[in-house]
């Protein structure tokens, strides 16, 4: 990334400012950036809109979106391994195959990015020592086409994680 050079506002680690605190926190201050997260030498990003996380670049295999949306009935195996195929040509993104394929409508696929979005901000509940960054910085996220509908209730992704 670009930001990566950029001095954070804010750094620490999750034993002492858990995680549900900087959602929360992040959340009051109507947050336009990036939280940071570095655990056994992977990084985390988590890009926040007026406050709202609006996407994350956790990778998970149980979090890829054609896996969600076959968990949901919305598409079938043989679409999710077809959509697989062409993501792996490179140059495109999953959501945008499942369109182009005719798989799922512009709906479907919100609610998917949604539904991928809470699953990875629940997985980062489990993070153990981890360091995290805030930045303040501007970014194309939750901005235009179906990525502006996607967003997370962090009171919601708070209660599930904690209940989790």
């Amino acid at each position: 990334m670009a930001e990566d050079h950029q001095t954070p506002d804010v750094s620490g680690d999750l034993e002492r400012h858990p995680f549900p605190r900087l959602l929360f926190y992040l959340y009051k201050k109507r947050f336009v950036g990036r939280l940071e997260f570095v655990r056994a030498g992977s990084t985390t990003s988590i890009f926040f809109r007026n406050g709202l996380p609006v996407f994350c670049d956790l990778a998970s295999s149980e979090d890829v979106l054609a896996r969600i949306l076959t968990e949901r009935g919305w598409i079938s195996q043989d679409i999710y391994h077809q959509s697989l195929n062409q993501l792996a040509q490179g140059g495109r993104l999953h959501g945008r195959i499942l369109l182009e394929m005719g798989a799922i409508d512009e709906q479907q696929l919100i609610e998917g990015l949604r539904l991928q979005l809470r699953r990875k901000l629940n997985r980062i509940f489990f993070f153990a020592q981890a360091t995290f960054s805030v930045f303040s910085v501007e970014h194309q996220h939750g901005l235009i086409g179906e990525g502006a509908h996607v967003k997370a209730d962090p009171l919601q992704v708070i209660y599930h994680g904690v209940r989790n």
